[in-house]
């Protein structure tokens, strides 16, 4: 093999894979599957041939590699072409009658279709561990994982070998599974845009209810929106657990009491079951939007876009396979979705 280091100078514009592999000494084919961070070359192989690559200014053509995708995709045979979609939830018929989650499985499977995959769910429980799984997932050559949100589930993530596969996420919620690529929804931006239009509406004490915990970033959207209002209009929000059920009516009731809001973001269903209850109702009360329709029952507020979050989940996914990246990444990314904002009767013009 060649000194690297002494690698001819070829212009960046020039450089094809053959240079690459006469200053190496391998075939083309082997600098090829370097390039891809394919296992079948040894890691210090690769790392050698992928220096060697940068130096030399090697750039991949844009319109041949997409060809050759196109290639290898239309190749596929239809137990190759699988992508794992796991629940692990105690009642897996649940997860799809949530309207959010049922979209994004909506929009992944429509994407996974679109580039020759199909989406199959695997429901995690004790006749079908994740170690079991995992075998079957080998046996059928399926290397891609989406991962639906588990908040607040215990699911035990550890018994998978995850250096196999390239995994996305759906949110940040999931207890005790590796810092994946996740796909979400952006809570803060659209609990920002969420108060913006109410404030425009000339609501003047916007309140908010979420939940407490800290991969739930609506309440930093919200804190932020409130500094565009003076600070004797700014009402404290109502924080509770996620799975904190809605008995307890004497918490939402002082909080009403005591800060009197002419309108209220729901960022979780529980607090809109508890207003019946009270006695209370939107817009008789106050107004009310949501920035989870149409899981709250409002007409009013954040259409999540969901089923663009599950088409970007299959897309990143994607891109993992192509790359021949598997396991936990040493960098993480969060690719979010903005939402759109939705005018609706729960929350009425004041005047």
């Amino acid at each position: 093999m060649k000194n690297p280091l002494e690698a001819k100078k070829t212009p960046a514009s020039n450089v094809t894979m053959a240079d690459i592999a006469r200053e190496v000494g391998v075939t083309a084919a082997a600098v090829s599957l370097a390039l891809k961070n394919s296992p079948r070359i040894s890691e210090a192989r690769r790392k050698d041939i992928q220096a060697l690559a940068e130096r030399m200014g090697y750039r991949p053509n844009a319109i041949a590699t997409s060809l050759a995708y196109h290639r290898h995709d239309s190749r596929l045979l239809p137990t190759e072409a699988g992508l794992a979609w796991l629940n692990g939830w105690p009642e897996p018929e649940k997860l799809q009658q949530l309207p959010q989650f049922a979209a994004y499985w909506k929009g992944a499977s429509k994407a996974a279709q679109k580039f020759g995959y199909r989406l199959d769910e695997f429901v995690v429980n004790k006749e079908m561990p994740l170690s079991r799984i995992e075998k079957i997932l080998r046996t059928r050559n399926i290397s891609g994982i989406l991962i639906p949100p588990h908040a607040g589930m215990e699911v035990p993530w550890h018994d998978m070998d995850w250096d196999r596969f390239s995994v996305v996420r759906f949110g940040l919620t999931a207890r005790n599974l590796p810092s994946f690529h996740a796909v979400t929804a952006d809570q803060s931006g659209n609990a920002y845009l969420a108060f913006m239009k109410m404030k425009e509406k000339g609501y003047k004490r916007i309140g908010f209810t979420g939940v407490s915990e800290k991969e739930w970033r609506g309440l930093a959207g919200f804190s932020h929106a409130q500094f565009s209002v003076p600070p004797n209009q700014r009402v404290p929000p109502l924080l509770h657990r996620f799975w904190e059920g809605p008995e307890n009516l004497d918490k939402p009731l002082r909080w009403l009491k005591k800060y009197r809001p002419d309108a209220i973001l729901i960022e979780h269903g529980q607090f809109f079951t508890q207003l019946k209850p009270l006695g209370l109702e939107a817009p008789r009360d106050f107004g009310l939007a949501t920035t989870v329709i149409p899981d709250v029952p409002l007409d009013s507020g954040i259409d999540q876009n969901p089923e663009e979050i599950g088409r970007a989940a299959v897309l990143v996914l994607l891109s993992q396979i192509r790359d021949n990246a598997r396991g936990v990444p040493p960098i993480s990314r969060l690719v979010l979705i903005e939402g759109t904002w939705v005018e609706g009767k729960s929350l009425p013009p004041v005047g």
